[in-house]
Formats: C-alpha cells, sequence, structure tokens
C-alpha cells in the first residue's frame, strides 16, 4: 500500500521537482558598470552549485569565425574567488601563461568568481573588431573579450545580467528587441557560446 502511494503521488512530485531544478541550474554572469569616470567593468560568474577546489577560470583566446589568436587574459584584472563564507580566495594565473587561472584552495567551496577589465586598456592594445570600447555615454561589449567560463561548464545553461547607468539602454544580439530596456537587463543562452 505505501508503495503504490509512492508511485502514484510522490514520485510524480520528486521528478517534477528534479525537472525543474534542471531547467533553473544554470550558471550566472553579472556585468556592471556604474562608475563614469573609470572604464573598468566589473564581472562575476556563479556556478550552478558552489565548488569545491580545486577550480580553473578560462578566458578565451580567439575570436569567432578567425584564425588569429588574442589574448584577452591580458585584460583580467583582480580576480579571485568568493567562498560560500564570504572569504576571498586567491586565484593564481597559469605558470605557462595560458589563459587560465586556478584556485587551489580545496578547504573552501567556491560560490562565485569576481575579476575587472579595462576596456580603455583593451581597446587601446587590440583592433577595435576584436576589442570592446568604452565612449562617453556608451560602452559596446564583446561577449568573449570579457567573460570567460569555468573549466568543465562551458555547455552549461547561462543566465546574464547586466547593470549600468538607471537612463542608459541595453541591448543584445542574444535577444534583440527595438524596446530596449533601461538600467539593468536579464537574458538567458543555452550554453557559454
Amino acid at each position: 500500500m505505501v508503495a503504490k502511494l509512492f508511485v502514484k503521488q510522490l514520485l510524480p512530485v520528486f521528478l517534477w521537482a528534479g525537472f525543474s531544478y534542471s531547467l533553473s541550474a544554470q550558471i550566472t554572469y553579472t556585468i556592471e558598470y556604474k562608475d563614469s569616470l573609470s572604464s573598468k567593468i566589473h564581472i562575476s560568474i556563479t556556478p550552478t552549485q558552489p565548488q569545491k577546489g580545486p577550480l580553473t577560470f578560462v578566458m578565451p583566446r580567439s575570436v569567432p569565425g578567425t584564425y588569429s589568436m588574442i589574448s584577452y587574459d591580458n585584460f583580467i584584472e583582480a580576480i579571485h574567488g568568493i567562498s560560500t563564507n564570504g572569504k576571498k580566495m586567491d586565484m593564481r594565473k597559469d605558470d605557462n601563461n595560458a589563459s587560465r587561472w586556478y584556485c587551489t584552495d580545496t578547504t573552501n567551496t567556491i560560490s562565485q568568481i569576481h575579476y575587472t577589465i579595462d576596456l580603455k586598456k583593451m581597446e587601446g592594445r587590440l583592433d577595435p573588431s576584436d576589442a570592446s570600447i568604452i565612449r562617453p555615454g556608451f560602452i559596446g561589449l564583446l561577449n568573449y573579450s570579457i567573460l570567460g567560463w569555468i573549466e568543465g561548464a562551458i555547455k552549461e545553461p547561462v543566465q546574464c545580467t547586466v547593470h549600468t547607468f538607471n537612463e542608459w539602454p541595453i541591448f543584445t544580439t542574444n535577444h534583440p528587441s527595438t524596446q530596449m530596456v533601461k538600467g539593468a537587463y536579464t537574458f538567458s543562452a543555452s550554453n557559454y557560446y
């Protein structure tokens, strides 16, 4: 009798809960630019679940549709992890200058990765077609020039939120619209690419 009750009433609830979780489990990227005197944007990446170290962060070195190598990792500054208890965790650049950073702390669980990118520095060193740009009242961001990924999670669903000045319209080619939202916008993609 108990087994029948489980199969008929409780099993569907567990299956629905598991399915709902898998639909909502996404890596969250947050891009913030709210200081008009700075050319730096702030990025945070939150994995679907906190991760025990070691953890590897990867920054791309190529532009889709080309064969050139571009060291976008040279523009990353102040990269660090945040533990589930709020502790700042060191991330170290690969010794062979690969576009990777490692958090080797195995005692804490990583809940986020934070870093900044200086857009003016990027624009000054790269071809304009390969760089994100900044102008008074405007920034243009190429996702592959500012967003890296956590190794092993590149194919997971992604949610991205942009926070900027309340009067700035936000446009994305992932979900283009003639009615642009201002100040903050969240959109999703099936994976990093």
